[in-house]
C-alpha cells in the first residue's frame, strides 16, 4: 500500500524538476521573502490570534481547569497579600482557613507579573510574552541549527516559528514548554557565547517550573550530552557547565519549594503525604492509547496539534530509505519523540503508580510529565521534514503545509471558536472570564452579610472555591498543591457522611485532595462532576436541588465558619444546622447563590 503514495510522491519531484528548469516562474523564490516582512506578518498573525483577549478582555474566554479555578487566583491573592501584609507574612489567611507560607518574595516572574499589575493585565501580559518568546526563541534555534538553508527557504524558518508561537501552551507554567528552545539555543552556544548562555539560563529558570517541564528538559538535554560525548570520545565541559548553571538557578528560583521539601524542620506535613494516585492512573490499555494521543494528537496541558506534523515526517522517512536519501536528524527526533511518548505512557500506568508511591519524595512527583516537552520536539520535528521538502525541490508543497497547520492551529482558538457558536450558531457552552468570578453578584453577597470579610470564613458547595477567593471572601477552601494535612483531615471530618455515600468522590477527596471543597452526592448523582479536579459549572436556571446534603457544621462552626454559599438549593438546611437567608441572581452572572448561615 506504501508503495502507491511513493510513486506518486516520486512523480511529482520529478515533474516539478522539470517544469522548474522550463518555466521561469517556478524560479520565483517564495521561501526566500525579505525577513522584515516576515517578522511583520508573523507579529501580526500572532496580534490577531491574542486580539479577543485583548481587544475583549473579561469578557473574553479561558479555561477553568488549572487556570480560573487555581493558578491565576492563587496569584492574584499572593499579590494582594504582599501589598497589604509585606513579603515577611507567614501566612495566607484566605486558603484553607488560613495556609502556612515560607516569608520572602516569590521569585519567579509570573509572581513579578502579578505583583506589578492588577489581575487581568497580569493574565494577558504573561500570556502575550509567552508566546512571543516562543517565536523568537525558536526562530533563533532554527537560524543556528540550520543556518546554512537559511538565507535559501527563510520563509519556512518564520512559518515553523509562527505555528510554534501558536501552540496552546500552559501559560501558568511560564515558559516551561515555550522557552525550550531558547533553553536549547542557550545550551549548543554555551561554549561561544557564554554571556548569552547565562543570561538564557537565568530567563528560563526564572519564568518557568522545575518539576512539571524544568526537570525533564535538563535530563534529557543531559542524555543527549552523555550520548554525544561517547561519540566524540571528550566532554564538553561548556555544555554541562550550561546544564548545572541552569539548575543553580532553579535552586534560587524555587528557594521555597526547596526549603518546604527538605528542611529538617518542615513547615507542615503536607497533604501530599496521603497521597494514593493509583486511582487516578491507567491501566495498559488506556496507557497505549494515550502513547498514541502523545505522538499523533495532543495530551496534558499544552496542545500542539501534530496531527499533520507526525504524517508528513513518517511519509519522508519511509521515503528517503527507500531512496537511499536519508535525513538522520529527522529519524533521531522522530526516535525521541517516539520514546518519550512511551516512556511517559509507562509512568503514567497505575502499575508503576503502585511502585512509585511507596519512594519517599519521588511519590509526590508526576514523573510522567516528559510529555510536556513533546510540543517543542514535534515541530522541530516539523521543521526538518520542511527543509527535506525544500531540497527535494517541493518548496511550495513545505509553504502550503506550514500554512495549513497554522490555520489548524487558528482553528483551535477558543475564542474565536465560542465567538462563531454564540454569533453564527446561537450556542454557548463556555464562560467568559467575568462570568466565571460573577464580581457583582459576590459583592451584593458581601454587602448583605455586611462584616469584615477577615472576620468569618465561608465554604461552597457547587461552586469553585476560587470564584468567593476572588471577591475577597475568606474561606476553608481553595486549590493547592500542598497545605497541612491537618486541614485535610477536619475536611474529611465535615464530609465523612457526604462522601461515604459516594465512592467516586470518597477515592478523588482522601486520594487526592488539592481542590478542597464541599461535595456533594446529590450533585454527582444529579449533574456529575467532570473530572475529580472539575466542579460543574451550575447556571440559574438548573431545575435542580440538594435534597441532602449531610455535614458536620459544628466543626464548620469551630472553624469560625460562619457562612455556606451553595449554587443549588438546599431542600434539608435545618437538618444540617443551617438557616437559609436569601438567594442572589443578577442579569449579568450565570449563576444563583443561596446563601446559608451555620447556627
Amino acid at each position: 500500500m506504501i508503495a502507491i503514495p511513493i510513486m506518486i510522491f516520486d512523480y511529482i519531484i520529478k515533474y516539478n524538476h522539470k517544469k522548474a528548469k522550463g518555466d521561469i516562474r517556478m524560479k520565483m523564490n517564495y521561501c526566500n521573502i525579505n525577513r522584515n516582512i516576515l517578522l511583520i506578518i508573523s507579529l501580526l498573525m500572532i496580534f490577531v490570534y491574542f486580539a479577543p483577549i485583548i481587544v475583549m478582555r473579561e469578557n473574553s474566554y479561558h479555561g477553568i481547569h488549572d487556570n480560573l479555578d487555581s493558578n491565576h487566583i492563587n496569584s492574584i491573592i499572593d499579590s494582594r497579600n504582599s501589598h497589604q501584609y509585606g513579603f515577611n507574612n507567614k501566612l495566607i489567611p484566605q486558603l484553607m482557613g488560613g495556609l502556612p507560607i515560607i516569608p520572602g518574595p516569590n521569585l519567579h516572574i509570573i509572581s513579578l507579573l502579578y505583583y506589578l499589575f492588577p489581575g487581568y493585565n497580569a493574565l494577558l501580559i504573561n500570556i502575550l510574552l509567552v508566546h512571543l518568546i516562543a517565536f523568537f526563541g525558536m526562530l533563533l534555534l532554527l537560524k543556528y541549527i540550520a543556518k546554512d538553508d537559511y538565507n535559501k527557504n527563510r520563509t519556512i524558518y518564520f512559518l515553523v516559528a509562527l505555528a510554534f508561537a501558536l501552540v496552546r501552551f500552559w501559560e501558568n507554567a511560564g515558559i516551561s514548554i515555550a522557552g525550550l528552545p531558547l533553553l536549547f539555543y542557550g545550551f549548543l552556544v554555551s561554549d561561544r557565547k557564554k554571556i548569552v548562555s547565562i543570561l538564557l539560563a537565568f530567563i528560563y529558570a526564572f519564568y518557568s517550573n522545575f518539576v512539571l517541564a524544568g526537570m525533564f528538559a535538563l535530563i534529557v538535554l543531559g542524555i543527549i550530552e552523555i550520548i554525544i560525548d561517547c561519540k566524540r570520545k571528550k566532554i564538553n565541559w561548556y555544555h554541562w557547565a550550561y546544564l548545572f548553571l541552569v539548575f543553580l538557578f532553579y535552586l534560587i528560583s524555587s528557594y521555597k519549594l526547596i526549603i518546604s521539601v527538605f528542611s529538617s524542620v518542615p513547615l507542615f506535613i503536607s497533604h501530599r503525604q496521603d497521597y494514593n494516585m493509583v486511582y487516578f492512573y491507567f491501566g495498559w490499555k488506556k496507557a497505549i492509547k494515550a502513547i498514541l494521543q502523545m505522538i499523533f494528537v495532543s495530551y496534558g496541558h499544552n496542545s500542539s496539534f501534530p496531527s499533520l506534523i507526525m504524517i508528513i515526517s513518517i511519509f519522508l522517512i519511509i521515503y528517503c530509505r527507500v531512496k537511499h536519501i536519508r535525513d538522520k536528524r529527522i529519524e533521531y527526533i522522530f526516535i525521541i519523540i517516539i520514546g518519550i511518548s512511551i516512556l511517559s505512557g509507562i509512568l503514567n500506568t497505575n502499575t508503576w503508580m503502585s511502585f512509585q508511591q511507596h519512594i519517599p519524595y519521588i511519590k509526590m512527583i508526576q514523573l510522567q510529565r516528559f510529555y510536556w516537552l513533546l510540543s517543542f520536539f514535534h515541530y522541530l520535528l516539523f521543521f526538518y521534514a520542511l527543509l527535506k521538502l525544500c531540497n527535494l525541490n517541493l518548496k511550495w508543497l513545505a509553504v502550503i503545509l506550514s500554512v495549513l497547520q497554522i490555520l489548524f492551529l487558528f482553528s483551535w482558538n477558543s475564542n474565536y471558536r465560542q465567538l462563531a457558536k454564540k454569533y453564527i450558531f446561537n450556542r454557548k457552552d463556555s464562560i467568559t472570564y467575568s462570568e466565571f468570578y460573577s464580581a457583582d453578584l459576590l459583592e451584593d453577597i458581601r454587602k448583605y452579610i455586611g462584616k469584615p470579610q477577615s472576620s468569618y470564613k465561608i465554604v461552597s458547595v457547587g461552586l469553585e472555591p476560587a470564584v468567593a477567593l476572588y471577591s475577597g471572601f475568606y474561606t476553608l477552601e481553595g486549590y493547592c498543591d500542598s497545605y497541612p494535612i491537618e486541614h485535610k483531615r477536619k475536611m474529611q471530618e465535615i464530609m465523612a457522611n457526604e462522601l461515604a455515600k459516594n465512592e467516586y468522590l470518597r477515592n478523588n477527596f482522601n486520594g487526592w485532595g488539592n481542590k478542597v471543597t464541599i461535595y456533594s452526592d446529590d450533585i454527582d448523582r444529579k449533574i456529575g462532576y467532570p473530572s475529580p479536579w472539575d466542579i460543574p459549572v451550575i447556571k440559574k436556571d438548573t431545575n435542580v436541588t440538594i435534597d441532602d446534603l449531610s455535614i458536620n457544621t459544628e466543626i464548620l462552626k469551630n472553624m469560625n465558619c460562619h457562612y455556606l454559599i451553595s449554587a443549588l438549593k438546599i431542600t434539608n438546611p435545618s437538618q444540617t444546622g443551617l438557616t437559609f437567608l436569601k438567594d442572589f441572581v443578577t442579569t449579568n452572572s450565570l449563576y444563583r447563590i443561596y446563601l446559608y448561615k451555620i447556627e
